[in-house]
């Protein structure tokens, strides 16, 4: 059907550009959550704001229609009449003349003459022609025909999230409405929910020591103020949304509540042992025979944005010292979609340790990588650094199982020991007993905790560039060798316990720097007269031209891609 006379109501162009919310439409609102008596969405209000343009200008447009000559080729005119037409926005314009017209088509017929009122511009129509035309139709149907052929209905769905903003902005401003979860409701038909209720709900979640709905505290609450369930239930959101005691978990159709008193720090404020990382860049050249590596220690941040792996229900990992002393664990996605719960920024999950069969409450926190609330389950298990982790699927949602097998040996074994002395890390070998599986390459046992995480929270150490901490870290683990040679999975345990890094970073950072010469089995050593000399091409990087031993292993390296 061709467009004739225009409802602004059904035009994009009205709703993005000229609406204002107007009193009217702040009383039209009001009426509908009286009406409901109960909060209503907003999106339901602009949808009636929208609905009720329609209505007044369907009315406007069917008084005019009685009121004033809607112009139709079919119909005939006199000098001095004036006309509305349909197809010019409804302009007006007056016949100031008119001559006969013959067409092949249509036969004859009247010209009419007319002086448009916005300019006084001379256009001119045809008159008196009855023969099939589009606007020969009944003038209640030219003058509310919709805009870009949208009924009502579709105009209603199109043109409602253009509304809902403005209709937020202004009701926020008016004292009488109140605002929780895209919906409004009236102040005046709020049930109070004051501190004693709001004391009364902290102590049913800390009893029940588990998130709980807003309709399972209410059922605790016994609330002596009138409303319905709902408006209580809104009342109840507001209330515990604007205490600083409870936290909003989100939900999968009804939120939870939880205490942050009863939450691990770490979720809203990162360790200090974990802030400021480095983290993998996509297209780093690393040594091929490095990837392993780099997938062996299973580090959250050697994870890409972006890069697609294979679902799978077993993860592993290396335990470094930040995870360690923190109480926390890496959280790439693939672990993540082993407990997802998309509504949550986040949530409490189940980590059963499997061999000593206990289960504990951890919180998975993906916008920051890691899990928390592990440090009771580390120090139960007496974890080192170095420990050889892998995490499953539980039987149960949201629920983990973490495993690690007993060390292979009971005896004492010289084993790498770290320590904070004088501002900077020292390393040992030291007669120790393990009580967990350890990689033997990365196993550092941290005799002081406390003091190592006080070097990595002095500033010099948190901001120092990854070369300083890399040769700082390799030639103190290199003194521990006969013959100088460094493990990388040693390597990247003790850049860790200097600031938070990747394994991807460190061994980009070798396979770049000529000081550093691969030995093969993951073995590097370091020329200290080369310090500052760098491979650009994949060729020279795997060469090495500048070194000076001839035991050097040549590792072709390629574009870092993720884990």
């Amino acid at each position: 059907m061709a467009v004739t006379g225009k409802l602004s109501s059904h035009t994009e162009a009205y709703w993005r550009t000229e609406y204002q919310v107007s009193q009217a439409d702040i009383d039209l609102v009001t009426g509908v959550i009286l009406q409901e008596g109960l909060p209503v969405p907003v999106a339901q209000l602009a949808a009636a704001v929208i609905e009720d343009k329609q209505s007044r200008e369907k009315a406007l447009a069917a008084q005019l229609a009685r009121q004033t000559q809607v112009y139709r080729p079919m119909d005939s005119y006199e000098v001095g009449q004036r006309l509305v037409f349909s197809e010019l926005d409804l302009a007006e314009g007056e016949v100031v003349g008119q001559r006969p017209g013959k067409n092949v088509r249509y036969g004859e017929f009247q010209v009419i003459r007319v002086a448009m009122a916005s300019d006084g511009r001379i256009r001119e129509f045809a008159a008196s022609m009855p023969g099939p035309h589009h606007l020969n139709r009944p003038v209640e149907e030219l003058v509310i025909t919709a805009d870009e052929g949208l009924t009502g209905t579709e105009a209603i769905e199109a043109f409602t999230p253009l509304v809902v903003d403005r209709l937020n902005v202004a009701l926020s401003a008016d004292e009488d409405m109140v605002f929780f979860d895209d919906k409004w409701f009236l102040r005046e038909l709020l049930p109070e929910i004051n501190l004693g209720y709001l004391n009364l709900a902290e102590a049913a979640i800390y009893e029940a020591a588990v998130p709980l709905t807003a309709r399972e505290i209410l059922d605790r609450l016994s609330l002596t103020s009138a409303g319905s369930e709902a408006a209580q239930l809104f009342a109840l959101h507001r209330a515990l949304e604007n205490d600083g005691r409870f936290d909003d978990l989100g939900g999968d159709g009804e939120r939870r509540w939880f205490l942050r008193a009863l939450e691990p720090e770490a979720i809203w404020k990162t360790p200090t042992v974990l802030a400021d990382p480095i983290m993998a860049k996509a297209g780093e050249p690393v040594g091929v025979t490095l990837l392993d590596v780099i997938e062996e220690l299973g580090d959250d941040l050697d994870e890409l944005p972006g890069t697609a792996r294979a679902s799978s229900s077993t993860l592993s990992f290396v335990l470094g010292f930040p995870h360690l002393y923190a109480g926390t664990m890496p959280a790439p996605a693939r672990l993540v979609a082993l407990v997802p719960d998309e509504a949550a920024d986040h949530y409490p999950i189940t980590v059963t340790d499997r061999r000593r069969r206990k289960a504990y409450v951890a919180w998975v926190v993906p916008s920051k990588g890691f899990v928390c609330g592990l440090k009771e389950l580390y120090q139960a298990a007496n974890m080192t650094v170095g420990a050889q982790l892998t995490i499953t699927a539980g039987d149960a949602p949201l629920s983990l199982d973490l495993e690690y097998a007993a060390p292979r040996s009971r005896r004492n074994e010289w084993l790498r020991t770290a320590n904070a002395q004088e501002g900077r890390l020292v390393l040992e070998m030291k007669p120790t007993t393990l009580s967990v599986r350890c990689d033997e390459n990365a196993v550092i046992i941290s005799e002081d905790m406390d003091a190592i995480a006080g070097l990595m929270a002095v500033p010099a150490v948190r901001s120092a560039p990854i070369g300083d901490v890399v040769r700082r870290a390799f030639l103190e683990l290199a003194k521990l060798s006969g013959q100088g040679l460094v493990h990388v999975k040693a390597l990247y345990m003790a850049v860790n316990m200097h600031r938070r890094c990747g394994a991807a970073p460190i061994l980009a950072h070798l396979t770049r720097q000529a000081a550093y010469d691969p030995m093969g089995e993951g073995l590097w050593a370091y020329d200290g007269s080369l310090e500052g000399q760098t491979y650009e091409s994949v060729d020279d990087m795997r060469e090495r031209p500048l070194s000076n031993r001839s035991d050097r292993l040549r590792d072709q390296a390629v574009p870092y891609q993720g884990i």
